[in-house]
């Protein structure tokens, strides 16, 4: 019982999950970059504030419980369209497949439990995001897409 939570539970709390979450916000800040957003926020965790940076048009705020999940916001000067909300939403996912991906090549070279576990909770991120469904009002990514592509469809 020991092994696993020394191997398997505390690094996937502390630094798999953080990491992954990083990545995933990432991604939908690079999304926003795509659509030119003028300002974007990246907070990780709920609690206290613990760490906050700022550089020109990016906010990076940490709080104390890190491992909890993350929020990436962004605005820009005018509305977003349908289109570039579907982009922005759907660039969290698609960059935890694509580094799960990556992981999996530098995997099949250097084979680690760690490198799997984090293999695996990209994988998770990326698909279970997509799937669209609400949970307490809060939607999933893979919801704010639909309802985007809908809104498209309607127009």
């Amino acid at each position: 019982m020991v092994n696993i939570v020394i191997h398997f539970i505390l690094p996937l709390v502390f630094l798999i999950a953080p990491m992954s979450i990083i990545i995933h916000e990432m991604g939908h800040l690079l999304g926003a970059r795509i659509v030119k957003a003028d300002h974007y926020k990246l907070s990780i965790g709920k609690g206290k504030k613990i760490f906050s940076f700022s550089c020109h048009s990016l906010q990076i705020i940490i709080r104390t419980l890190y491992f909890t999940g993350g929020e990436a916001k962004s605005r820009r000067k005018h509305a977003y369209k349908p289109f570039d909300i579907s982009l922005i939403t759907a660039g969290g996912p698609l960059l935890n497949l694509v580094f799960a991906l990556m992981c999996y090549s530098f995997f099949k070279s250097y084979p680690s439990n760690l490198i799997g576990l984090f293999i695996l909770f990209n994988l998770w991120l990326g698909v279970g995001n997509l799937i669209p469904f609400k949970v307490r009002g809060k939607p999933s990514d893979g919801y704010v897409i639909f309802k985007a592509i809908l809104e498209c469809v309607k127009s």
